[in-house]
Order: structure tokens, then sequence, then C-alpha cells
């Protein structure tokens, strides 16, 4: 009797475990489509770094900036994507917006006082994915110290390269 209603918990258990009307969220990555870092960064310094991405549709919500950093040699590169929700379970997405365009400020990007002039800082910006689902980035340099010549580094994202 005992075996029986052991087995009785544990198929009701099995079975309360598939319950699908719960709240549903996925992620997805938003494309980075622009972005304003300064000429060069400074050791020692913080530094505020804009970006602006495209929702995929008024049904998804930001969550934030997602990262990664790894030191390689001559410097560090750093790879960003704007992280979205979503409901999964929504066939159509009926929410209108006429602008999906969103800014961000990626605040107190501090550069470490260890850093040398002539290293750089490579941001890889996630841009969207190739017809083979690959992930696309464009990327960015950005050296520490003043550089000789001076150039613009705020613009909209046409390169991409694959990564």
């Amino acid at each position: 009797m005992k075996k029986l209603g052991l087995l009785l918990i544990l198929a009701l258990t099995i079975v309360s475990c598939n319950d699908d009307d719960g709240v549903n969220i996925a992620y997805e990555y938003a494309p980075i489509t622009a972005y304003d870092f300064p000429e060069f960064f400074e050791a020692g310094e913080t530094y505020d770094l804009e970006v602006t991405y495209e929702l995929p549709d008024a049904c998804h919500n930001f969550v934030g900036i997602d990262g990664n950093s790894k030191e390689v040699s001559g410097g560090v590169e750093i790879y960003l994507g704007a992280l979205t929700t979503y409901n999964p379970n929504l066939e159509v997405c009926d929410e209108e917006d006429d602008d999906l365009s969103r800014d961000r400020t990626i605040e107190n990007f501090r550069i470490p006082t260890t850093a040398d002039d002539g290293d750089v800082y490579t941001f890889f910006l996630l841009s969207g994915q190739d017809e083979d689902g690959d992930a696309e980035y464009t990327e960015v340099e950005i050296p520490v110290g003043a550089p000789d010549d001076e150039g613009d580094n705020t613009q909209e994202t046409t390169e991409e390269s694959s990564n």
C-alpha cells in the first residue's frame, strides 16, 4: 500500500510539472546601430559610453547592456550586446511604436590606472546575424593615450565583421 501511495504522489508530481500555464519570457539581442565613444581613453579615468540599439518590435523590452571582456596582448577586447525580453507565446506582436530605436548609456566605464599608452580597447558591438545565424559585430578600437591624428568615433554602424 505504501508503494502505491508513493507511486500516486510521484505521478501527480510529474503531471503538475507539465503545466504550461505560467508566464514565459525569452531573451533576444537587439542590434546596436550607433555609438558615441571618445577618441581615446586616459588611464585611471571614467567614461560614459553611449550606444543606440533597435528593438526587433514593440513587444520587446530592454533588459540591459550585456557584455564580457578579456585581456589580450596590447589591450582588451570587449563584446557588447543590447539584451531584450519578449513573450514567446505571442504569435503576432500587436503593439505599435513608430520609433524602435533606443539610446543607452554605459555609465562609469573605468580605465585601470595600469593601462599603458598604446594599449587598445577593442569593442565588438553586436550588430546582427548573418544568413547562417552567426553573430556580426561592429569593431571599434579606442587607444589609451592621445593619438597622433585625431578622428571622430561617433557614427552609424555600417561596417560589420563576423566573429
